[in-house]
C-alpha cells in the first residue's frame, strides 16, 4: 500500500532466509539488513526496483548495537523526511526483536510502526517458551516498558532475553514459529496463551512460490551434485568438546555406528558454521578415509533439503529438523532438544538415538588422548621452566645493574663534595662571599 514501507532486520541464519526469500514475493518499498545471509546473491536487489537499500552487518551484537544500528536510523529519517504519513512493517528475529528499538526511537518512528513481524531463529524459540514462567505477562510489559525509557543502555539492550512471546499479544504484533501448537508450559495460563498471535513457519512453502531464476539468488554458487536416484543421509554436527582430539574421538564413535547400519546411503558430512571440519586434521582424515563427502560448512542445509526429497538427515539436534518432514530425521545423537524433543515426544515416528558406547576402541583412544594431552602439558611446563629460568637470570642482571649504577652515583656525589672542599679551601675569600650567595640563590628561586 501507498506510504508503506517494509524493514527485514534480521541476524540470524533462518530469520535472513525468510527475508531473503519474502523480498521476491512482497513488492511493497522494501529494505533489506542482514547478518547471516548464508549463499544469497546480493546482486538480487539490483534487478528488484523496490528493494530502495541492502546492507550486511558483520561483527558482533555490540558492534551493531553500538554502531551498525546507524544505517538503519538513516533509512527511517530519509523515509520520514519525504513521506509525513510513513508507516513501517517490521520483519526482525524473536530473540533479537528489542534490536528495533535503537534506530526506530532516535528516529522518533516508533509509533509510526504498522506492525512487527517476529521471525524465529530456531531451537531457541521452543527454549524460550518452555521458559516462561505464571508471572511473565506483567514482568515481560514492566521490562519492555523500562528498555524503551533506557534504549540508549547498549548494556541493556544488547542482552539477548525472551520478549516475543508477550510483545505477540500486543495489537499489530505477529509470531512466526515452527509446530507453534505443539508448544506446552504449564506454568502460563490458558487465558495468556490464548492472548498470543502464533502462526506457523513455513519458509519451504514461502520459498516454492519463487521462480527458478529467483531460487538461483538464494543459492549462488551452490555446486553440489545429487544423484535423484540414490540415497543419501546427511549428518549434522554440532559444538566441539574441549579439544580437537576429543571431539575426534566422539565423533569417530557415532559415525562408527551410523555407517554400520546406513550402509545403501551415501553418507556426506555437514559440520556446524563455527566449527569447520578443516580445522580438525584428524577428524578430517577419517572423513575422507570412510568416503563421507564433507559439506561447505555454512551450506544452506535447508535449501538442499527442500530441493532433494531423497536426503535424510541425522546428528545432534538443529533448527533444521524443524523445517523439513519429521519422517526424514532418521536418527539424533545424544539428548532431543528444541524442536525435537517436541516434535517425537507424542509421535508414531521414533528416530534412532546413538550414543557413545563404551568400548576397547574407545579406551584405547582415550588412553591416546591422555597421553597426547600429558605430553602436551610436560611440554608446555617445561618451556615455562625455562622461561622461569630467564626471567629470575634477567631479574638478577637488573638488579647486579641496579647496584653499579647505585655506586657510581655515590662515588660520583663524593666527587662532588671533595670539589666543593677544594673550592673552598682556593678562595680565601670564600667565608664572605658565602652568604651573598645564599641571597642569591633565594632571588633565583623566587
Amino acid at each position: 500500500m501507498l506510504n508503506e514501507y517494509i524493514f527485514y532486520i534480521t541476524f540470524g541464519t533462518i530469520p535472513a532466509l525468510y527475508a531473503e526469500t519474502k523480498i521476491f514475493l512482497d513488492k511493497a518499498p522494501s529494505y533489506l539488513f542482514v547478518r547471516s545471509k548464508g549463499n544469497f546473491d546480493s546482486k538480487a536487489v539490483q534487478n528488484l526496483e523496490y528493494v530502495k537499500a541492502y546492507y550486511e552487518f558483520n561483527g558482533t551484537d555490540i558492534d551493531y548495537i553500538c554502531n551498525q544500528y546507524h544505517v538503519i536510523y538513516k533509512e527511517i529519517r530519509k523515509i520520514k523526511k519525504n513521506d509525513n504519513n510513513a508507516k513501517f512493517i517490521v520483519y526482525i528475529d524473536d530473540s533479537r526483536v528489542q534490536y528495533m528499538l535503537k534506530p526506530f526511537l532516535k528516529a522518533n518512528a516508533l509509533e509510526d510502526i504498522k506492525k512487527i513481524v517476529m521471525i524465529s531463529e530456531g531451537n531457541i524459540s521452543e527454549q524460550m517458551f518452555s521458559n516462561l514462567n505464571e508471572d511473565d505477562e506483567e514482568k515481560t510489559a514492566k521490562k519492555w516498558s523500562e528498555l524503551i525509557c533506557d534504549y540508549n543502555n547498549d548494556d541493556k539492550l544488547v542482552k539477548i532475553d525472551n520478549y516475543a512471546f508477550w510483545l505477540s499479544t500486543q495489537k499489530n504484533v505477529y509470531y512466526y514459529l515452527p509446530y507453534y501448537k505443539l508448544l506446552n508450559n504449564k506454568n502460563i495460563s490458558i487465558e495468556y496463551r490464548n492472548k498470543m498471535n502464533l502462526y506457523n513457519l513455513d519458509i519451504e512453502k514461502l520459498y516454492n512460490k519463487l521462480n527458478k531464476n529467483q531460487k538461483k539468488y538464494i543459492y549462488k554458487n551452490l555446486d553440489l551434485k545429487i544423484d535423484k536416484a540414490e540415497k543419501y543421509l546427511i549428518i549434522i554436527g554440532t559444538y566441539d568438546f574441549g579439544s580437537k582430539e576429543l571431539t575426534d574421538i566422539v565423533y569417530q564413535n557415532l559415525i562408527d555406528q551410523v555407517t554400520s547400519d546406513y550402509k545403501d546411503y551415501k553418507i556426506l558430512y555437514k559440520a556446524h558454521p563455527l566449527f569447520p571440519v578443516e580445522k580438525n586434521q584428524a577428524f578430517n582424515e577419517y572423513l575422507l578415509n570412510k568416503d563421507i563427502e564433507i559439506l561447505p560448512n555454512k551450506l544452506p542445509l535447508e535449501i538442499i533439503l527442500w530441493e532433494n526429497k531423497n536426503i535424510m538427515v541425522g546428528g545432534f539436534a538443529s533448527s533444521i529438523n524443524s523445517l523439513i518432514e519429521p519422517s526424514r530425521t532418521k536418527f539424533f545423537f545424544g539428548d532431543m532438544i528444541g524442536y525435537a524433543k517436541i516434535l517425537y515426544k507424542n509421535s508414531r515416528l521414533k528416530p534412532k538415538s546413538y550414543n557413545v558406547i563404551v568400548s576397547q576402541t574407545l579406551a584405547s583412544n582415550l588412553i591416546k588422548y591422555n597421553i597426547l594431552k600429558n605430553s602436551v602439558v610436560n611440554e608446555l611446563m617445561k618451556k615455562n621452566n625455562i622461561l622461569q629460568e630467564k626471567y629470575e637470570m634477567l631479574q638478577l642482571e637488573l638488579k647486579e645493574q641496579k647496584q653499579s649504577i647505585e655506586d657510581l652515583l655515590i662515588k660520583y656525589g663524593n666527587q662532588e663534595n671533595n670539589i666543593k672542599t677544594i673550592k673552598r679551601g682556593l678562595n680565601p675569600y670564600y667565608k664572605f662571599i658565602k652568604p651573598f650567595v645564599k641571597i642569591k640563590k633565594l632571588f633565583i628561586r623566587k
